[in-house]
């Protein structure tokens, strides 16, 4: 791993900052922790992702049944919400672009991934994720982590970055691994808070939504 001392101290701060008994909502605590991983990271935004695998598998299926179910930004405006909308549309519809196919290709592990990791510059640079959803929002880089809850649940937590900033790093990666690894509480917390860990609602995500 490529962590330093201070990295495992500051992820430790924000795991202690996670378990302390809180009078907060889900949302406060998810907004408190998207603004804390953004600093560490020195993203310019960020956001936390539900995904939920349904039972019932179109055979042409890119996403073997996974499918965004909550989003929730850092810092949203009309122009995030509509092209977001828009990414969910698609997606929804199993038209996937190759970044978003290469992260589920992980699924069931606990995982974060620079972009080159998942996609060459060549599919990037050519894909619709990053030419009509992610350039309009000056968006040029994403780090992106994933930990699985059940086997049809998983909480994942993206951070970006905007052109005049340098890639993300393997240290940067790391870093987000290692938060994930812990505080799982705070992933059950945010899928329970958005209505997708609950079994006897499983079969209302439908693929045609």
């Amino acid at each position: 791993m490529h962590i330093r001392e201070k990295d495992f101290r500051n992820v430790a701060e924000l795991w202690g900052e996670l378990s302390e008994p809180s009078a907060v909502t889900p949302d406060e605590l998810r907004q408190h922790t998207l603004t804390r991983l953004a600093g560490l990271l020195r993203a310019s935004n960020g956001f936390w992702l539900g995904s939920v695998r349904t039972t019932t598998l179109p055979v042409d299926d890119v996403l073997s049944g996974w499918r965004p179910r909550a989003f929730h930004s850092l810092y949203d405006n009309a122009l995030r919400l509509k092209l977001g909308a828009e990414h969910h549309r698609r997606t929804s519809s199993n038209i996937v672009d190759p970044h978003t196919a290469a992260v589920i290709a992980g699924a069931g592990s606990t995982r974060a991934s620079l972009r080159g990791e998942l996609v060459s510059d060549s599919d990037w640079k050519n894909s619709w994720l990053y030419n009509e959803i992610l350039r309009p929002q000056a968006i040029e880089d994403r780090l992106i982590g994933v930990r699985p809850v059940t086997w049809y649940t998983e909480s994942a937590i993206a951070l970006e970055r905007e052109p005049d900033q340098r890639p993300f790093s393997e240290r940067e990666r790391d870093i987000l691994k290692l938060f994930l690894s812990g505080c799982a509480r705070f992933h059950r917390d945010q899928l329970v808070a958005n209505d997708l860990l609950i079994a006897a609602n499983r079969q209302r995500f439908a693929l045609n939504v």
